[in-house]
């Protein structure tokens, strides 16, 4: 079983929820991203890697007009992959104990990644799971 999936086979999400909006989750997450999380949760996304505003438009797929105005909601594809960023960013945290690491790691080419930096694979869902892969593997090392 994926080891992000929880015991009931639904990918709950709650924690991510809470680090962007500060909120317990009140519906379903599905109802959540449905509406769109506020837009300061793309702030949260590009305070945490140290992005650009350019870097976190092109991540989250969000006009840079967008991500300038408080008063926008993401559309529910910016809000469904800055929940998966939020995910990377918790899960690097809890790996490197360190922040700064985390944010030196996802520009350093990796050889695990084909190569590439983690934040040029962060713009697909199949590079954020590799991502998390790799934070797994690199967790696991720190602890043996």
């Amino acid at each position: 079983m994926n080891r992000f999936v929880n015991e009931d086979c639904s990918m709950t999400f709650a924690t991510e929820y809470y680090a962007l909006t500060g909120k317990k989750l009140s519906h379903s997450i599905l109802e959540e991203i449905s509406v769109g999380l506020p837009i300061s949760s793309a702030r949260v996304i590009q305070n945490s890697l140290s992005l650009t505003m350019y870097e976190t438009s092109k991540l989250l797929h969000c006009p840079m007009s967008s991500l300038k105005r408080k008063d926008v909601r993401l559309s529910t594809i910016s809000s469904d992959k800055a929940l998966f960023l939020m995910r990377v960013v918790q899960y690097g945290e809890d790996t490197f104990e360190n922040k700064l690491h985390l944010r030196k790691w996802i520009r350093l080419s990796n050889i695990g990644l084909g190569n590439k930096t983690p934040l040029e694979i962060m713009h697909f869902s199949i590079g954020i799971e590799t991502i998390l892969d790799s934070l797994e593997r690199q967790k696991c090392s720190f602890v043996a």
